[in-house]
């Protein structure tokens, strides 16, 4: 990471945080919701993005993400 790049968190339900990415200040290039590539909280790759609730639910442990 450089000086000009800064790492984005979710915070989730249960007090800890996940990284989702690194955004570039120098760009000013948003990382997305849609860039998590799997669940934080079984590795699982299974992930369903609610377009209408803004919600990425993992589909195996049922995560709100």
């Amino acid at each position: 990471m450089t000086l000009a790049e800064r790492r984005l968190y979710l915070s989730l339900n249960n007090g800890s945080r996940v990284s989702i990415g690194v955004i570039n200040l120098a760009k000013k290039q948003p990382v997305q919701i849609e860039d998590i590539v799997k669940c934080p909280e079984c590795n699982s790759r299974s992930l369903d993005h609610d377009q209408t609730r803004g919600e990425t639910v993992c589909q195996d442990c049922g995560l709100v993400i």
